[in-house]
């Protein structure tokens, strides 16, 4: 991955440098397009391994899943989403934003309290914006992030999700400097940005088996103004239980 990292970023100098040299030949002009496109696959695709290793699935010999929801803290939604968590016996890591925990500041302490996971979703979650960020800047987005959650919380979150799931080649060194993972999904139902309940629930439930990484997202209101997530984290948690799936933490080695 190391090597794939290094031909992308050397490539992406390189190739562009031939065009004008060559006159702006169209094989050169070919090649760059061709680089650039595989450059926008590595940031755009948040499974894609290119410029270093994501988690999309966990190993597990039990029936079992990782629920994790993104964009949080939201207020009481959140203890709504918490309530129903533990109804159902359910865990689940709450990826979540610094600027909100600092709006919501006693909720990362009490996500803690009641036996769920915290952490890091950057610090403002620019989503459209984080993929062409230097590494000062990421830096930044992790470590303040990270330092909200851990003041408020007491714990320093040592996994985190990328906005959308959009990174570049700067992110992962910073996150081997702050000793963290990137986490990302197997099975979502794009309900970040689409609230149609039954196609989210559909979408979820073809990926669903053990060691399924799935995610939901917090701070979405459907048309009758209730909270999306109030309506698909029952239908997911219904789904868990048909198929005998537990929701769980598992640790990531």
């Amino acid at each position: 991955m190391m090597g794939i990292r290094f031909i992308l970023m050397f490539a992406n100098v390189v190739v562009p440098a031939c065009w004008v040299l060559t006159g702006f030949s169209l094989w050169a002009g070919s090649l760059m397009f061709g680089i650039h496109m595989l450059t926008l696959w590595a940031i755009f695709w948040p499974s894609c391994r290119w410029w270093g290793d994501v988690t999309c699935e966990f190993k597990t010999d039990e029936p079992e899943v990782w629920l994790t929801i993104d964009d949080g803290p939201d207020g009481d939604n959140t203890r709504v989403v918490m309530d129903l968590l533990e109804e159902r016996k359910a865990k689940a890591t709450f990826f979540f934003v610094g600027a909100a925990c600092r709006k919501y500041p006693g909720l990362p302490a009490e996500v803690k309290r009641r036996g769920h996971g915290l952490a890091n979703h950057t610090e403002n979650h620019r989503a459209y914006a984080f993929w062409c960020m230097g590494p000062r800047q990421i830096s930044r987005e992790l470590t303040a992030c990270s330092a909200s959650i851990e003041k408020l919380s007491g714990s320093n979150p040592d996994l985190f999700r990328a906005p959308a799931g959009f990174r570049n080649c700067f992110v992962h060194p910073v996150l081997a400097r702050l000793g963290m993972k990137l986490v990302g999904w197997s099975a979502r139902g794009f309900d970040g940005s689409r609230y149609d309940v039954e196609k989210i629930i559909s979408r979820i439930e073809k990926r669903i088996r053990p060691g399924a990484i799935i995610v939901l997202h917090e701070g979405r209101v459907s048309d009758d103004g209730i909270p999306l997530i109030c309506k698909t984290l029952p239908r997911v948690l219904d789904l868990l239980e048909l198929q005998g799936l537990k929701a769980v933490i598992p640790k990531i080695s």
